[in-house]
């Protein structure tokens, strides 16, 4: 019993040599001090946009006279709209909440193990994560897609036409039929149905190979490749009938640390146009789309215990956080375009404990959340 008093006695002297105390306080720190800071959480958002682009191509007033194709498009199209949006929380250093801890004498807790779990980030911690720049630049115009191939066939012809040349024979004038071939540009309906009459004859083509009618039988890879081929000039030939269609994507990366002080009032993330895509939150040519964070108040009752605690005479404490959790909205106009349930470290409470518990054990300590 002697023994385990003199053991408790200088256990308990040694604990209160150690010293933790808020960064802000005008105090000189020893070499040996370790400065921490608590955690607080930045959610970064990744919207992922696009623009789907329809052009018309240029037989298209003949697609229902040649092919039967009706509803075909017939002017420029192009709209951005959000395709996917992802919310990422990660931790960085409160610049609020630093800390710092003053061991003496045989210092047995390693607060290692709390920045481990993410408890506490010391001043000398990891990097934080490396995002994308979210470069807001004029968006890129839409690709002048050129038609090349409009027709088999030549785009110039031949006439015929016949002229009359005035011929003097004995003492009288007369008219002589005079035919000449003279070179002449098809019109774009002329073009236009040699086009879809090549479409009938690919198609002709392509059910004689897959029906054996064909005067050259082909097997295997050679009649793979020679259907591919053809399913491709039909494609780009039907192009000219019914346009084209492609599509732009712009990924946009943005950061927002929640305050703990009125963390309920939306802020503007970024904006949004069908015409210019995503924009920056000072861009007035988008609407805003906004980010709301509802917190559950679930730490609510240990501010409580904080306030009410006492302080033991020669104790020294370790500052932690408890996370609380919250509800993350990202709301256009009456959208809800995402949601998701996370914790935010900054809406916690402060609390404290005795440093003679860490170093006994300190795996202790574990944030458990009651489900709704």
């Amino acid at each position: 019993m002697i023994t385990l008093s003199a053991i408790l006695a200088t256990s308990c002297k040694q604990q209160a040599e150690m010293q933790v105390y808020s960064l802000n306080e005008e105090q000189v720190m020893s070499p040996e001090a370790f400065v921490y800071a608590l955690p607080r959480t930045v959610v970064n958002f990744e919207v992922i946009a696009e623009q789907p682009i329809s052009i018309p191509g240029p037989y298209y007033p003949y697609a229902e006279k040649y092919l039967g194709i009706s509803n075909v498009t017939e002017r420029e199209e192009a709209q951005w709209r959000i395709c996917d949006l992802k919310m990422t929380p990660y931790s960085e250093p409160d610049p609020k909440a630093y800390y710092v801890l003053e061991p003496a004498g045989k210092f047995a807790f390693n607060p290692m193990n709390l920045a481990e779990k993410g408890l506490i980030i010391p001043m000398d911690g990891k990097m934080l994560p490396d995002f994308p720049t979210a470069f807001f630049g004029k968006n890129a115009p839409a690709p002048n897609l050129v038609y090349t191939d409009l027709s088999v066939k030549q785009y110039v012809g031949e006439e015929r036409k016949t002229y009359y040349k005035r011929v003097k024979r004995d003492s009288l004038f007369a008219k002589v039929p005079v035919v000449r071939n003279e070179t002449v540009y098809k019109s774009y309906e002329e073009k236009a149905e040699e086009a879809a009459n090549f479409i009938f004859l690919i198609r002709e083509k392509r059910f004689e190979l897959l029906s054996g009618m064909a005067e050259l039988t082909l097997e295997g890879e050679a009649l793979k490749t020679s259907l591919q081929e053809l399913n491709r000039l039909e494609e780009e030939y039907l192009a000219l009938f019914i346009g084209k269609r492609l599509t732009k994507t712009y990924t946009r990366h943005f950061q927002w640390a929640p305050s703990d002080v009125n963390a309920d009032e939306p802020i503007i993330l970024f904006r949004f146009s069908e015409d210019y895509g995503v924009l920056p939150e000072d861009d007035m040519r988008g609407r805003p789309v906004y980010a709301e964070l509802t917190a559950q108040g679930l730490t609510a009752p240990l501010k409580l215990v904080a306030e009410g605690e006492p302080r033991m005479e020669g104790e020294a404490y370790m500052y932690y956080r408890v996370p609380d959790r919250g509800q993350l909205r990202i709301v256009d106009g009456g959208d809800v375009l995402a949601r998701k349930s996370l914790s935010i470290h900054q809406l916690g409470e402060i609390m404290k404990i005795p440093l003679k518990y860490l170093q006994a054990n300190d795996k202790f300590i574990e944030f458990l959340y009651k489900r709704d």
